[in-house]
């Protein structure tokens, strides 16, 4: 019997929002008749990725459904499918879908000491009563939530609190546009993925001059914009969380809608206040921005080092 070998079939899910960039999944024949899966990434930040094979008749294949796979910028081999000797029916097809962010087996380190987001110096006002979106609407958290909101002055600087990537930058916002204080992803922001693969959210709720785009490199205390527009608040909301890789492979297997987006954990920072104190931002209260050296430098190699001058 002729041996028949039939092209993959993709079927493409996004179930994580990139509105600027994106992922795609490729499958290349060889000579051997086997297929060579690449995934090919647009997107500025790392993206775990997932492969489902809705078949896979008279193949192997070295990526399985419980696979979390981490692709960087650029096109980038993940697997491949081989024919079984003597198989007289051949077929595959798969689907695929990927996140935000490299899926963690732990926890990072929630003792990291974080700078404050405004420059040196400079005296801002924490808001400790941050509540999610979920919260408002009255429906079930899924994990614990942490966000910090900070007040702002007309033509005060929004400042890196960590080094890291910035991978989306958005400011659409209308000049005077009123926003209440909530956590919404739909929020204008930027999103940095910061060095231990955390992702970090400023979310803004006045119109902002952007200092930064997609790609940009930042070290901790750099601009990253400035209120520049007269609003009737100037707010910072201030999220970081990671992708859970448990959690994530307990959502794709359930397929439950109401775990979508369970799989992002929240984390408290520990932020660097005056006179040497670190500490979890527990009330709200008036607090002084210091950027010492020990701090900016932390995660800085020899050669950012001296690029900066530092």
């Amino acid at each position: 019997m002729k041996k028949r070998f039939l092209t993959s079939i993709l079927f493409f899910i996004v179930l994580t929002s990139f509105s600027q960039r994106t992922v795609s999944v490729q499958s290349e024949k060889n000579s051997d008749n086997s297929y060579t899966l690449y995934a090919e990434s647009a997107a500025f930040n790392s993206v775990t990725l997932r492969i489902k094979f809705q078949i896979l008749n008279g193949y192997t294949s070295t990526v399985s459904d419980n696979s979390l796979i981490t692709v960087f910028t650029g096109r980038s081999q993940i697997g491949k499918i081989e024919p079984i000797k003597n198989n007289q029916s051949f077929q595959f097809s798969y689907n695929y879908s990927y996140f935000n962010g490299t899926a963690q087996r732990k926890s990072p380190d929630t003792n990291f000491v974080y700078l404050l987001p405004i420059g040196q110096g400079k005296n801002i006002q924490v808001m400790n009563n941050v509540r999610s979106l979920k919260s408002i609407l009255n429906q079930k958290e899924t994990t614990v939530f942490h966000a910090t909101g900070f007040t702002y002055h007309l033509n005060d600087t929004i400042c890196a609190i960590r080094s890291g990537l910035v991978f989306k930058s958005n400011a659409d916002m209308r000049k005077g546009e009123k926003r209440n204080e909530t956590y919404s992803s739909e929020r204008d922001k930027i999103e940095i993925e910061q060095k231990d693969g955390t992702l970090a959210y400023y979310s803004f709720t006045a119109p902002v001059k952007l200092l930064v785009m997609p790609g940009d490199k930042v070290i901790p205390g750099q601009p990253l914009a400035v209120f520049d527009s007269i609003a009737e608040k100037y707010h910072l909301i201030l999220n970081v969380n990671y992708l859970d890789s448990k959690k994530l492979t307990d959502y794709l297997y359930s397929g439950e809608p109401s775990l979508n987006g369970s799989f992002y954990i929240s984390l408290p920072l520990k932020f660097y206040f005056d006179e040497n104190k670190t500490d979890y931002v527990s009330s709200s209260g008036l607090y002084r921005a210091l950027h010492p050296l020990p701090i900016v430098t932390a995660e800085m190699s020899k050669k950012e080092k001296k690029k900066f001058d530092l």
